[in-house]
Order: C-alpha cells, then structure tokens, then sequence
C-alpha cells in the first residue's frame, strides 16, 4: 500500500493565493519596464527624423531657404533679430489647429518610420516642426535652425493625406516650457513620450560650405 499523498485541495488554493500575489506585486514593474522601452524606442526614432531632417537641409534635399507662402508662420522672421540671436526659438508656436496648413507648406515633415505609409493613426510615425532664423542672404551666410519631432498620432488627417489639426483634447506644447516638458530648452534634448510635448528639440547651426566667417557673423 502506497503511503504518498498529494496536495490537499487547501494547500493547493494558499500556492494559487501566495502565486497571484507575487503576480501583482512585479505586474507593474513589468508594464513600467515595458512602457520605459515603447517610449526609448519612440524617442530614438525622433533623433533619428531630426538628425536626418537637418542633414538633409544641409546637404540641399531639403529646402527652406526659399521659404514658401505658408511657411513664415512657422519660422523667425528678420524683424525677431533678438529672438533670433537667442537661438531658443520661444516665439515660435507649436503647431495647433490655426497654422496646421503652413505646416503642410514645408517639404519632408511627415516621417513613416516603419515604411508602411504614413498615418496619423501609427503611434511610431513622426511629425517635424523645423524653424529658421532669417536674413539677407541665407545661401552663404547660414542660419540657426531648431526642429521639432512630435508624434504623429497627435495629429489628424484628411483624406488626402494633408494634416488638418490636432487631437481632440490636446494642446502641443513647444519644449521651453520646463513645467510641461521637462529639458525641452536644451541644445538636444528629448522631453518624454507624451503626446503634447515635442520628443525630440534639436538646435543646429547651419553652415553653408562655401561660406566665410564674415558672412558667418553677419547673419542674424
């Protein structure tokens, strides 16, 4: 005769109770560790659009020295001359339902991150805000220049394609506000994975190969 006995049906009940609430208490540790990594990747893909957006200005793909009719909305204009200077760009709003149109005007602000066509219903689409400083004569002696990358599904679309507002509920903020997106006013910076604040603020300083230091200094 076998004297081996099982689990009491009590003690299989307490190893489910003792097991739920090791579960609850790593269950939020592991949403946070996989929430920390959505919002590093997302942000990495940022740098990623805002590097290669200044890049492709810098080397001409990109055009915004010829500024478009929509586009002085979303730039410093020559009479900004101190905003200008500072290089923080606070004048400039973030985009919002009242300029969204000049928005559309720049070339290359939509970025399909995961080439399956751009889509303000893809959380890891990309929307670029660039900025400019003005001048004279932008061909030979530069300009300071910030962009911005949002997410897109912070936006809306139409049926064309065209942005056309933002998120019901929502109101974009332009990083220099510490309170609502904290380092946004840093050289490169990421300000978190939100919805209203920018991703990614890069500030560059373009240069154009063939110009002199003259020119260089007498911008803006």
């Amino acid at each position: 005769m076998s004297n081996q006995s099982g689990f009491s049906l009590l003690e299989a009940l307490m190893a489910v109770v003792v097991v739920s609430i090791l579960m609850t208490a790593i269950l939020p540790m592991i949403v946070l560790s996989t929430a920390t990594r959505v919002n590093s990747r997302r942000v990495d893909l940022a740098t990623q659009a805002a590097r290669g957006y200044i890049d492709g200005v810098r080397s001409g793909a990109i055009n915004i020295i010829d500024p478009t009719p929509a586009f002085p909305t979303v730039f410093i204009n020559n009479n900004s001359v101190d905003s200008a200077r500072n290089q923080y760009f606070q004048s400039v709003a973030a985009p919002s339902s009242s300029n969204i149109a000049s928005l559309n005007g720049i070339q290359g602000i939509k970025v399909d991150t995961n080439s399956n066509g751009f889509s303000v219903t893809d959380s890891q689409d990309l929307v670029v805000q660039p900025m400019r400083t003005g001048g004279s004569d932008l061909a030979t002696q530069g300009f300071y220049m910030q962009v911005r990358v949002y997410r897109a599904d912070a936006f809306t679309q139409d049926s064309s394609g065209n942005l056309n507002g933002i998120q019901s509920g929502l109101t974009l903020q332009t990083g220099n506000n510490e309170a609502l997106c904290p380092n946004g006013r840093r050289v490169i910076t990421s300000t978190g994975g939100g919805k209203d604040c920018p991703l990614v603020v890069m500030k560059v300083d373009i240069n154009p190969s063939t110009s002199t230091m003259s020119q260089i200094k007498s911008r803006l």
